[in-house]
């Protein structure tokens, strides 16, 4: 039996978009345009960090860049979300912030996630991750 139809992405790989809602980082502004270099259909994470409890919910981390903070996975996981909400995970990858280790699920959303080389900022690399909501096509008004 076949799993539900998943939509394509809003975005390919080589789309111009525009980061339309207020950025989860303060380096790239409302209104900046870049080139999508990555899309990946997969859960997207909003984790609140040990010690950095004050800066609220750190958007996004994927499941692949996650693993939980101590023990086996989950039993969810190939379920969805594999990191429910109020799960502690840590980070297997570099962190978006420094400090940033482990802390708990405050948000699991399945989305496309997009890595967005970023005009003007092409030295920082490729930002990771903006998911669809945030995005909209270069040349769209809103």
């Amino acid at each position: 039996m076949a799993g539900p139809a998943v939509a394509p992405p809003r975005f390919v790989v080589g789309s111009r978009v525009r980061v339309i809602v207020p950025p989860h980082i303060p380096e790239i502004p409302r209104g900046a345009t870049g080139e999508v270099r990555e899309a990946a259909l997969t859960y997207a994470y909003g984790i609140v960090f040990d010690g950095m409890e004050q800066m609220g919910i750190h958007l996004w981390y994927v499941e692949s860049q996650l693993a939980p903070e101590e023990g086996p996975f989950p039993s969810t996981l190939g379920a969805a979300p594999a990191f429910p909400v109020g799960f502690r995970v840590r980070l297997t990858v570099a962190p978006h912030i420094p400090g940033q280790s482990a802390g708990q699920v405050r948000e699991a959303r399945l989305t496309y996630a997009y890595g967005i080389l970023f005009d003007a900022m092409e030295e920082a690399g490729i930002h990771e991750w903006f998911v669809e909501a945030e995005l909209a096509a270069g040349n769209d008004p809103r």
